[in-house]
């Protein structure tokens, strides 16, 4: 968009935006974009009078009693025709939502720099792991590009080094846990032994999260709304337990709870499943935040009952990789979109969320993303490990910590939320398969073999040597499967080498890993994932 200050004399906000005065600043929340937009007192008064009436010259006089600060004003007034806040943008919601993210990209990028640079410092001051792995190198950091000078913590760091070396100077474990300040949170061992870190109770969801996204926002109010986590019966991220009444398992002040579950999910009798219904029907919950395979286990044991679908007004998943076969049941189960969250316990769970187009967004309040492959980032479109970096913590933050997950980083997604890091989850390291000739196929890569396929409800594709591959599957009821299993065939051999061999065996249930989840790949060769 070009310069708006041949016809500044026209100037209006729009009138659907939402303006909302605090003591030192204002908000502007676009309706059309679900983005909220800051400016100072002094630029919040310049633009109240942007009213199609007002001149440059007579707002110059009347906010900074000299009209010749003309030039502040059109800056000001270019600056939110860019934004597309004045009427004469007239662009259309997709075309708003990317002359926002262009807009803000880069100051998005320059605020992450600072939380990164300032993390840094603290870690190497504060950590004692961190000042003896980062020391001096701690002043070279000045943004995200510079974390490459500095190691990776990794998970057998957090097992050798938790909680002597990984709480900041001053701060006694058990006088936090006592004032309640913090929790003990323990990892569901995914991807590896399972960890114990700390785990904030109560601590605010950033509002990138509950104040943009779509789906939250149709979930209610902010402080009201209510969550039903729906998991393995161990482990539900913030809170791990064995069966215990409901109150004893609800957190997040009262806001979150999780729901029974069964360690044969698949098959779930008719006493639990009651159970699991009395306590939705008690929580009465807005936002169902579920294991998909947990979900989807859940809907068909209804369905084969009779029951009705459980009603609330927002489904996501995490805990473990969505398939499409998962996606397409669950939008249909519950007639609404299905998003994602991304997260490990011991970074406290969501660190980034799915947009409408599916790619993840990073709640960069809390955590800045790398993707890296031998030790250096990669570029956008190529796959690599995730590694995070706390921005926000007040006790403890992992610099540069390799979660075990793998993604591609996206450079512009082209929604709303463009002024965020985004990302294509490709599934776990451990979970990668290769083909005949030794190239890597991640978890996501093997699902796209399953996309418009609808005979079964849950799979797991094993790799037993080079080229012998066996899917482990759960067919779907009253579904003719052979033209799909055809289809199957020739996508494995086109994707895992003309020489590649599948087994199909159905089975009731598929068989499960001590966390208690189904990954949908397995990987049962020497080949793996090199970081």
């Amino acid at each position: 968009m070009g310069s708006t200050t041949t016809h500044v004399g026209l100037a209006r906000l729009r009138r659907d935006l939402v303006i909302v005065r605090r003591s030192d600043q204002a908000e502007i929340h676009d309706p059309l974009t679900l983005r909220t937009l800051t400016f100072d007192d002094m630029q919040m008064d310049v633009l109240s009078l942007f009213d199609g009436e007002h001149t440059p010259e007579s707002i110059a006089e009347e906010v900074f009693g000299d009209a010749t600060q003309i030039d502040a004003v059109c800056r000001l007034i270019d600056r939110v025709h860019e934004l597309g806040l004045l009427e004469s943008a007239r662009l259309d919601r997709r075309a708003l939502a990317s002359a926002q993210a262009r807009a803000l990209r880069e100051p998005a990028r320059g605020l992450r720099d600072q939380r990164v640079a300032a993390t840094v410092r603290w870690a190497a001051r504060e950590i004692p792991l961190y000042e003896e792995r980062i020391g001096a190198l701690a002043g070279e950091v000045h943004g995200v590009a510079d974390l490459v000078k500095l190691p990776v913590t990794t998970k057998q760091d957090v097992r050798d080094h938790f909680p002597a070396r990984l709480i900041a100077r001053g701060a006694s474990l058990n006088e936090l846990l006592e004032r309640r300040e913090v929790g003990m949170v323990t990892s569901s061992g995914s991807t590896g032994g399972r960890l114990e870190f700390l785990y904030y109770d109560g601590d605010p969801a950033p509002p990138a999260l509950y104040l943009r996204h779509p789906a939250m926002r149709a979930a209610g109010e902010v402080q009201q709304i209510k969550i039903a986590n729906f998991t393995t019966p161990i482990c539900s991220g913030a809170v791990c337990h064995r069966a215990s009444p409901l109150a004893q398992r609800m957190f997040d002040r009262g806001r979150q709870v999780s729901i029974s579950s069964s360690e044969r999910i698949m098959q779930l009798r008719r006493s639990e499943l009651d159970l699991i219904l009395d306590e939705l029907t008690t929580f009465k919950p807005d936002v169902l935040f579920a294991d998909p395979v947990y979900a989807v286990a859940l809907v068909r044991a209804l369905q084969r009952e009779g029951l009705a679908i459980p009603q609330v007004k927002a489904v996501f998943t995490s805990y473990d990789f969505l398939t499409t076969i998962h996606a397409a049941v669950l939008r249909e189960s519950f007639g609404l979109p299905v998003y994602q969250m991304y997260g490990a316990s011991e970074i406290n769970d969501n660190a980034a969320f799915t947009c409408d187009h599916g790619r993840f967004h990073v709640l960069d309040e809390r955590s800045v993303f790398e993707f890296l492959r031998a030790g250096r980032p990669v570029r956008p479109g190529e796959v690599g490990a995730i590694t995070v970096t706390l921005v926000s913590r007040p006790y403890s933050r992992f610099v540069r910590y390799q979660v075990g997950d793998l993604a591609r980083p996206i450079e512009d997604c082209g929604c709303a939320f463009d002024d965020l890091q985004a990302f294509e989850l490709e599934g776990r390291m451990q979970e990668v398969l290769f083909t005949t000739r030794g190239e890597p196929v991640t978890t996501r890569g093997v699902d796209r073999l399953f996309e418009g396929l609808r005979w079964i409800d849950f799979y797991q594709l094993v790799q037993r040597d080079r080229s012998r591959f066996e899917l482990l599957a759960v067919r779907r009821d009253g579904v003719d499967g052979s033209e799909d299993e055809r289809t199957l065939r020739e996508r494995v051999r086109e994707t895992m080498g003309k020489d590649a061999e599948l087994e199909i065996v159905y089975v009731r249930e598929l068989p499960v890993n001590p966390s208690l989840k189904y990954p949908p790949t397995v990987n049962k060769t020497t080949s793996t994932w090199q970081p």
